[in-house]
């Protein structure tokens, strides 16, 4: 080709670069969006799990609800995911008991419940509903303790997305299992 057929072709080549180039450009951007979504979503996945489902593992001792004549028997347990906990901390044993949709009223977002035997396991799964701010555990015991430790509260934000929650029924009280304090 002479330089003459070069020139002709030059101007085509600039319109076609000067098309092409915001094209390039706009799809590098997109990439970088990308590129950039899933190391956030890398991030999120290793170090801010989140909690799909409330897991609880309940483990009962032998020594369990003694009957009137000293024998162990089985205990219910439920188990609530609530938006606030202002009415289950005030609420009693029997009200719990009788009447705990009307107790709990707003506050509660979903329930289950299961029967453990003396000596036995009971695990509970159940997907985190989105409001869940609290998970709570009663233990209906024949004769509750006095100092309020047949039912038990979390925030959610202590679950862990990886170990279900232990929890240890002795005698007539729930005991978190490596746990510090309750909330």
């Amino acid at each position: 080709m002479n330089h003459r057929n070069l020139t002709k072709f030059a101007p085509l080549a600039r319109k076609s670069i000067a098309l092409l180039l915001p094209v390039l450009l706009l799809s590098a951007c997109g990439l970088w969006q990308s590129a950039s979504n899933g190391t956030v979503n890398a991030f999120n996945a290793v170090f801010n799990k989140r909690v799909e489902s409330v897991d609880i593992d309940v483990q009962a001792r032998d020594a369990l609800n003694f009957d009137e004549a000293g024998r162990p028997t089985s205990v219910v347990v439920r188990v609530y995911q609530l938006k606030d906990g202002k009415a289950f901390d005030a609420a009693s044993y029997d009200e719990l008991l009788r009447q705990d949709r009307e107790v709990l009223g707003r506050e509660r977002l979903a329930s289950t419940a299961g029967v453990v035997v003396p000596g036995g396991a009971l695990s509970f799964s159940r997907p985190i509903e989105d409001d869940t701010k609290y998970v709570a555990v009663v233990a209906f015991f024949r004769q509750p303790d006095t100092e309020g430790k047949w039912k038990f509260m979390i925030t959610a934000k202590k679950l862990d997305a990886d170990a279900p929650l232990k929890l240890r029924l002795d005698a007539r009280r729930i005991e978190w299992v490596g746990g510090k304090d309750r909330d």
